[in-house]
């Protein structure tokens, strides 16, 4: 009976864990002056629906304390 608790719990905790939730992946490299940076994210709302955003960035000091940069969302 105990094992039974136990797996319902497990499952139960598991299908609601599937929702709602984000996953995200940054990769950043400096090349010289230059900092470029790529960014997955992926996203589960509470309905299920599935997106997910590819960001590339490239940043340029012109000072400093500020920095240029232009970013890209596909």
């Amino acid at each position: 009976m105990l094992k039974k608790i136990i797996l319902l719990i497990f499952f139960a905790s598991t299908l609601y864990g599937q929702f709602n939730h984000q996953d995200k992946l940054v990769i950043k490299q400096k090349l010289g002056q230059f900092t470029v940076t790529f960014d997955f994210d992926g996203r589960v709302n509470e309905t299920g629906f599935f997106h997910k955003h590819l960001d590339i960035e490239f940043h340029y000091p012109i000072s400093p304390t500020w920095t240029v940069g232009i970013k890209y969302r596909a």
